[in-house]
């Protein structure tokens, strides 16, 4: 089955570029393709509940790209990305609470995009949860 995503970044780009309306498809096998995605390195987020420090959640995202050409410098900006991906991540996620409140995969999609839209401009055309995993703490 596949699910499509409807990208936004019409609104955002100059002119309303018609590429950016395209809409992504998921693979039926959870794979994304790997020369319309670039894929970050996972995400490590510590779930606190009261002191005790038992769980972490780990996501994987993957920002999709107009230009295979663009690879190489985001590569260089990753840096960037990280660090305000990760400030927005503990913003989002309540990992000190009784109950931690994990968001769904489109909830995350939805309040990073414009930050890597901001950071990434022409290249990155979304961004896409690929994994979100709560387990044990290593």
């Amino acid at each position: 089955m596949l699910a499509a995503v409807t990208v936004v970044a019409g609104a955002v780009l100059p002119g309303g570029d018609a590429r950016a309306r395209k809409p992504v498809l998921d693979s039926p096998d959870g794979t994304l393709s790997a020369t319309e995605y670039y894929s970050m390195l996972p995400f490590v987020i510590p779930i606190i509940e009261g002191r005790d420090y038992d769980q972490q959640l780990t996501l994987v995202l993957a920002l999709g790209l107009f230009d295979d050409k663009d690879r190489d410098e985001l590569r260089r900006l990753a840096p960037k990305f990280r660090d305000a991906i990760y400030q927005s991540l503990f913003k989002l996620i309540m990992f000190r609470t009784a109950t931690p409140r994990i968001p769904s995969k489109n909830y995350l999609e939805r309040k990073l995009f414009p930050l890597v839209k901001k950071l990434g401009g022409d290249m990155v055309k979304s961004i896409k949860v690929h994994q979100l995993m709560v387990g044990p703490r290593p």
